[in-house]
This record gives C-alpha cells, sequence and structure tokens, in this order.
C-alpha cells in the first residue's frame, strides 16, 4: 500500500503512550474493567512540524474488524511542550456512523 512506502528525508517520531482503567464490554456478560493504552505517534520534518500523527487504543480484547484509529487533519502545527491534543483535529480512519468520526479524547502533550 502507498501509505507505507518509504519517503526520502530527514523525520522526527515522537510516541506517546498513556496507561489507564477503562470499561470493557464483552458479549457474555456484563462490562468489565481492563488496562487500556493510547498510543500517539507523531512525524515531524526537521523544523518539528508535523507531517503524520496517529491516535489509536490498545485494548484487552479487540474484534477483528473493528479499530480505533485517528488520523490528524491538523495543518502547519509544530510538536511543542504542552501542545493540547484538541489543535491536532483527530478524524476516526474508519466510522461506521457519520457522528463518531471526531476524537473525545483531551489532554496535553509533555516534552520534558
Amino acid at each position: 500500500m502507498p501509505i507505507f512506502e518509504p519517503v526520502n528525508g530527514e523525520f522526527k517520531y515522537y510516541q506517546f503512550v498513556s496507561t489507564f482503567i477503562g470499561q470493557a464490554y464483552n458479549s457474555d456478560g456484563p462490562p468489565l474493567f481492563k488496562e487500556f493504552h493510547d498510543i500517539l505517534i507523531i512525524k515531524t520534518d526537521n523544523e518539528n512540524k508535523i507531517i503524520d500523527a496517529y491516535q489509536y487504543t490498545l485494548e484487552w480484547a479487540e474484534p477483528p474488524l473493528q479499530y480505533d484509529v485517528f488520523k490528524s487533519s491538523a495543518k502547519n502545527i509544530l510538536v511543542t511542550n504542552n501542545l493540547d491534543l484538541t489543535e491536532l483535529k483527530f478524524i476516526r480512519t474508519y466510522s461506521w456512523s457519520e457522528d463518531n468520526k471526531t476524537m473525545n479524547e483531551n489532554g496535553i502533550i509533555k516534552l520534558e
């Protein structure tokens, strides 16, 4: 797929992980509380301007055709300390509903 083809240039990659306890649902009974991991990956140019940014959640058990991946739609954003995640304007890459496309997560990127 073209998205995975190598691109020449110098890039920086940032990866942030946020671990939390959340409500997980299973079809066999009541909701359970499990550990989740929100992953944020940012690729920047040599001036720290964001080229690509993705956020996804690793859940304890994911059904195969459902995934929780968001791609930044923001333009001309620099990675800086205390950057608010809402500035990245994440949009779901796959959505089964029109009212389920934007990311509801919030947070601040800490570089220190």
